[in-house]
Protein backbone atom coordinates (compact mmCIF):
# COMPACT_ATOMS: atom_id res chain seq x y z
CA UNK A 1 0.00 0.00 0.00
CA UNK A 2 1.27 3.38 -0.93
CA UNK A 3 1.65 5.78 1.47
CA UNK A 4 -0.69 8.94 1.88
CA UNK A 5 0.93 11.56 -0.86
CA UNK A 6 0.31 13.42 -4.05
CA UNK A 7 -0.61 10.40 -6.28
CA UNK A 8 -2.79 7.93 -4.13
CA UNK A 9 -6.15 7.20 -4.92
CA UNK A 10 -8.31 7.44 -1.44
CA UNK A 11 -10.93 6.20 -3.26
CA UNK A 12 -9.29 3.14 -5.52
CA UNK A 13 -7.26 1.31 -2.58
CA UNK A 14 -5.60 -1.44 -5.25
CA UNK A 15 -4.42 1.54 -7.36
CA UNK A 16 -1.97 2.50 -4.67
CA UNK A 17 0.41 -0.64 -5.09
CA UNK A 18 3.51 0.16 -5.70
CA UNK A 19 4.45 -1.34 -8.84
CA UNK A 20 8.30 -2.05 -9.06
CA UNK A 21 7.86 -5.78 -11.13
CA UNK A 22 10.64 -5.80 -13.49
CA UNK A 23 12.46 -2.07 -12.88
CA UNK A 24 15.19 -1.53 -10.63
CA UNK A 25 14.65 2.43 -11.09
CA UNK A 26 12.26 5.69 -11.91
CA UNK A 27 8.70 5.93 -10.55
CA UNK A 28 6.92 3.24 -9.02
CA UNK A 29 3.20 4.35 -9.14
CA UNK A 30 2.75 5.51 -5.74
CA UNK A 31 4.61 8.62 -5.97
CA UNK A 32 7.58 6.58 -4.64
CA UNK A 33 10.63 5.20 -6.59
CA UNK A 34 11.79 1.49 -7.62
CA UNK A 35 15.28 2.57 -6.81
CA UNK A 36 18.24 4.27 -8.47
CA UNK A 37 21.12 3.58 -10.64
CA UNK A 38 24.37 3.39 -10.13
CA UNK A 39 26.68 5.75 -10.89
CA UNK A 40 26.85 7.13 -14.43
CA UNK A 41 24.10 4.90 -15.23
CA UNK A 42 20.50 6.41 -16.22
CA UNK A 43 16.80 4.95 -15.32
CA UNK A 44 15.30 4.29 -19.06
CA UNK A 45 11.69 5.07 -19.48
CA UNK A 46 10.77 1.09 -19.32
CA UNK A 47 12.50 1.61 -15.09
CA UNK A 48 15.86 -0.38 -16.31
CA UNK A 49 19.30 1.14 -15.23
CA UNK A 50 21.39 1.14 -18.52
CA UNK A 51 25.08 2.62 -19.33
CA UNK A 52 24.86 5.39 -21.55
CA UNK A 53 28.31 4.34 -23.07
CA UNK A 54 27.64 0.46 -24.19
CA UNK A 55 28.63 0.21 -27.43
CA UNK A 56 30.39 3.35 -27.91
CA UNK A 57 34.27 3.66 -28.45
CA UNK A 58 34.48 7.70 -27.89
CA UNK A 59 32.40 10.92 -27.50
CA UNK A 60 30.83 12.37 -24.53
CA UNK A 61 28.73 11.00 -21.69
CA UNK A 62 25.58 12.17 -20.50
CA UNK A 63 27.35 13.39 -17.51
CA UNK A 64 30.02 15.77 -18.67
CA UNK A 65 32.40 13.47 -19.55
CA UNK A 66 33.81 11.01 -22.55
CA UNK A 67 32.87 7.47 -22.88
CA UNK A 68 36.49 7.05 -24.58
CA UNK A 69 38.99 8.01 -26.57
CA UNK A 70 40.30 6.84 -30.11
CA UNK A 71 43.11 5.66 -31.72
CA UNK A 72 46.19 8.31 -31.66
CA UNK A 73 45.32 10.67 -34.88
CA UNK A 74 41.24 9.70 -35.33
CA UNK A 75 38.35 11.30 -34.98
CA UNK A 76 35.44 10.54 -33.19
CA UNK A 77 32.39 10.42 -35.48
CA UNK A 78 28.84 10.55 -35.57
CA UNK A 79 27.45 6.59 -33.10
CA UNK A 80 30.56 7.22 -30.88
CA UNK A 81 32.75 5.15 -33.33
CA UNK A 82 36.61 6.36 -34.10
CA UNK A 83 37.19 7.08 -37.76
CA UNK A 84 40.05 8.13 -40.02
CA UNK A 85 40.06 11.65 -40.31
CA UNK A 86 39.15 12.65 -43.80
CA UNK A 87 40.81 15.70 -46.22
CA UNK A 88 38.92 16.75 -49.80
CA UNK A 89 40.93 13.79 -51.25
CA UNK A 90 40.29 11.14 -49.17
CA UNK A 91 41.35 9.19 -45.95
CA UNK A 92 44.99 10.38 -44.62
CA UNK A 93 45.87 6.54 -45.19
CA UNK A 94 45.21 6.08 -48.58
CA UNK A 95 47.74 9.30 -49.63
CA UNK A 96 51.63 8.37 -50.13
Amino acid sequence: MCEAGPDCDEEDPAANTPDCEGKNCGPNGCGGQCGTCETKWLCGDDGVCFDPCAGLECGPDEFGGDCGSCQDGWLCGLGGRGREPMTRWGRLSNRR
